[in-house]
């Protein structure tokens, strides 16, 4: 395996456990994944740093993630993975079950990927 499909493998694993980590609550694993200045512009158009997303973590983490397989760009020690995921929970009193599209940024930092920015785009009548 070369060093570039070893990238694709290693962070098509790395986007299934951040959400399995996601859907079950686990904070620790989450904030490992993530960059310390990572930051998510939500379907709503809300910019969310690392540390709002961690403090709104437990009232608003899915009780179900489904991923789809998910398209990695390498870009040097940069990578951009373009993927589909369902989500469905409950946010802010209210349940939902919805498609999302989703552009995870990762960045080899150290000895390890972690991802700066995350955008989800709501797939409507999905």
């Amino acid at each position: 395996m070369t060093m570039r499909e070893d990238a694709h493998v290693v962070l098509a694993a790395l986007e299934h456990d951040w959400a399995e980590a996601w859907q079950s609550r686990h904070a620790n694993r989450c904030a490992q994944l993530m960059a310390d200045d990572f930051v998510e512009v939500s379907s709503r158009g809300q910019v969310i740093s690392k540390g709002e997303w961690l403090a709104c973590f437990a009232n608003n983490a899915p009780r179900r993630i489904r991923c789809g397989e998910g398209r990695v760009r390498l870009i040097g020690r940069s990578a951009i993975v373009y993927s589909k995921m369902h989500l469905a929970g409950t946010s802010r009193g209210r349940e939902y079950s919805a498609e999302f599209l989703v552009t995870d940024n990762w960045t080899f930092h150290g000895e390890q990927w972690q991802v700066i920015s995350r955008q989800l785009t709501r797939v409507r009548g999905a």
